[in-house]
């Protein structure tokens, strides 16, 4: 993507697809989007995504951004990207895009799920990232839940599944978010509004407005710190 291709073994993820909602002006487009893992770094990713053309000759790229990471701590185990083709209606006459980078850690002691959306917008010839989200995470301590099962069964018995079941709700700890746009605006774009769901749905939710080209904060990683 670009004059300057990642080595092959750094990419970790591919998404391709074409973007029925982009502007009209442009012919079709399809979008692209690349997990690159950057040498001994365990904590991060970056993320290329790029605005292509097709024709009888194959692709053509547009325009491209590297600028964007994502957390992929404790460690980038079992990755997943992909596109998210839903019309996002930042403004009366523009529709984003959106990448979608999972990450499910597992081991013998606890396992972790992360899903992290950025949204994109293609204007002026250039596609910028404008807002990255934590819509879902959860950790589970597997080793804490087999403690519990034992204690509650006491020394010589069997564990039954009430039990199991009640020991793994005390050790998975979970959030999730739901991204809206509200009708009022800001300098010309619907508000963003993230909202929690299910057993975090008690949570506040968090607005975010646009200003020089993106929605502020930036970034969103949950109320739940």
């Amino acid at each position: 993507m670009g004059k300057n291709p990642a080595p092959a073994d750094s990419v970790k993820g591919l998404a391709l697809a074409p973007w029925a909602h982009g502007p009209s002006v442009s012919g079709p487009l399809w979008i692209v989007a690349a997990l690159v893992q950057l040498p001994n770094d365990d904590v991060e990713a970056e993320l290329w995504t790029g605005i292509l053309t097709r024709d009888e000759q194959g692709f053509h790229l547009l325009a491209s951004d590297r600028s964007e990471r994502v957390d992929t701590s404790p460690l980038l185990w079992n990755a997943d990207l992909k596109t998210d083709l839903v019309p996002y209606r930042i403004s009366d006459r523009e529709t984003a895009f959106g990448v979608r980078f999972d990450n499910n850690y597992t081991s013998t002691a606890h396992s972790d799920t992360t899903e992290i959306l950025s949204l994109y917008r293609y204007a002026d010839a250039r596609v910028m990232p404008i807002f990255t989200a934590l819509t879902d995470w959860s950790t589970y301590d597997k080793d804490g839940a087999n403690d519990c099962v034992n204690k509650k069964a006491g020394k010589g018995r069997n564990p039954s599944d009430a039990p199991q079941r009640a020991c793994d709700a005390e050790n998975t700890e979970e959030v999730h978010y739901v991204l809206s746009f509200s009708p009022h605006t800001t300098n010309g774009y619907h508000d963003l509004v993230a909202r929690p769901r299910g057993k975090t749905a008690s949570g506040k939710s968090a607005r975010f407005t646009w200003k020089d080209g993106t929605y502020q904060p930036r970034r969103f990683e949950g109320n739940w710190h």
